[in-house]
C-alpha cells in the first residue's frame, strides 16, 4: 500500500509468487547476459570461483546467497568448492519462497553433500541476523556472501553500505553487475533495450497487477533510457488508464486515473565505477572477471 502511495513499486513485488518466479525465469533465460549466453558466462564465473576455491581448499565454507534467484551461479560455486575439498553449507535468501526452493535444489543437485538452509525474507528488512547466518557453523568456517543479480534492481550505494555492516572482517563477497559501455555500439543502452522491452518481460510485469485484479495489459508499459544517471539504467512506467482501487487484506487505496507508476528499473554499470564504490565502502578487491560479451562481470572482494 505504501509503495502505491509513492507511485514506486519495489522490485521484490515482481518475485513473490510461483507464477512470478516462472515468468521471471523465462525472461532471465531468454534475455539476461547469463541466460542465453550461459556457456560464455559460466566460463568467466567458473574461473573466478576456482581461484577462490583453491585458496580455501579443504576449509569449511558457508555460501550465503542474498537474493538467490535461480541459484545457478551458487550451484557452480558450490561445485567448485566441493572439488577443492571444502565441506559446504548453503543459505538461500530471497523474498519469494518459490525462488528459495529452486535455488536450494539447484545447489544440492550440483553438490549433493551440501547442507542447504532456506530463508524467505526481504533484504531491506534483514537487520541483526548475523547470529542466524552463523548457526551451526564450525569454528573456522569461512563465510562467502553472494549477491548475484541484486545490483540491477536496487540502490547500489545503499546495498553496498548495508553489506559493509553485515560482513565481518575477512568475510568474502562475490557480487555481480550488468555492464554497459557508451563507447561501444553493441553495449550502449539503446542496443541493450530489447533485453527489457520484449513480450516476455512485459508479460512478467503484468503478473503483479493481475494478482490485484487490475486489468493492466502488457502494451501499457513504457520503457525509458537513463543514460546520464549514475549508474545508467533502463526503467518501465505504467500510466493508469482509469482509476483503480487496490484492496490488500481489509485495506483499500485508490490510485487515480492517469497516475504514473514506476514499476521496474535495471541498473547498468561501468566496471570502474563499481570497483571504486566497493573500495570506498571498505572492501579490498581480490578478483574480477568479465564475460566475453562485456555485458556482465563479477567481483570477489573481502571485508577489511
Amino acid at each position: 500500500m505504501h509503495a502505491l502511495r509513492l507511485r514506486q513499486l519495489p522490485a521484490k513485488f515482481h518475485y513473490l509468487t510461483p507464477q512470478q518466479a516462472r515468468r521471471w525465469l523465462a525472461v532471465h533465460t531468454a534475455y539476461a547476459p547469463s541466460g542465453g549466453r550461459a556457456i560464455a558466462t559460466t566460463a568467466a564465473y567458473r574461473r573466478l570461483f576456482q581461484i577462490l576455491a583453491r585458496r580455501l581448499a579443504e576449509r569449511p565454507v558457508q555460501i550465503i546467497s542474498l537474493g538467490c534467484g535461480s541459484g545457478q551461479k551458487d550451484a557452480l560455486l558450490a561445485l567448485s568448492l566441493y572439488e577443492a575439498g571444502c565441506p559446504v553449507r548453503y543459505l538461500a535468501v530471497d523474498a519469494g519462497q518459490a525462488l528459495v526452493l529452486i535455488a536450494a535444489d539447484a545447489v544440492t543437485n550440483a553438490a549433493p553433500q551440501c547442507k542447504a538452509r532456506r530463508l524467505v525474507a526481504d533484504l531491506d528488512e534483514l537487520g541483526g541476523w548475523r547470529d542466524f547466518v552463523e548457526q551451526g557453523s564450525e569454528r573456522d568456517e569461512v563465510q562467502v556472501f553472494c549477491a548475484f543479480g541484486v545490483l540491477p534492481n536496487t540502490n547500489p550505494d545503499r546495498l553496498i553500505q548495508w553489506l559493509t555492516g553485515l560482513l565481518a572482517p575477512n568475510d568474502h563477497l562475490l557480487i555481480s553487475a550488468n555492464l554497459y559501455d557508451p563507447e561501444d555500439p553493441g553495449n550502449e543502452l539503446q542496443a541493450i533495450l530489447p533485453q527489457y522491452d520484449n513480450p516476455e518481460t512485459r508479460h512478467w510485469l503484468t503478473t503483479f497487477f493481475a494478482d490485484l485484479d487490475w486489468p493492466v495489459t502488457a502494451g501499457q508499459f513504457v520503457f525509458h533510457l537513463h543514460e546520464n544517471a549514475s549508474p545508467a539504467r533502463i526503467s518501465a512506467t505504467l500510466t493508469l488508464p482509469e482509476t483503480f482501487v487496490a484492496a490488500i487484506g481489509t485495506r483499500t487505496f485508490e490510485v487515480p486515473r492517469a497516475a504514473c507508476l514506476d514499476i521496474f528499473f535495471s541498473n547498468r554499470f561501468l566496471a570502474a565505477d563499481l570497483s571504486a564504490m566497493l573500495e570506498r565502502y571498505g572492501f579490498a578487491l581480490s578478483q574480477y572477471a568479465e564475460t566475453a560479451s562485456s555485458a556482465e562481470a563479477v567481483w570477489h572482494a573481502e571485508r577489511i
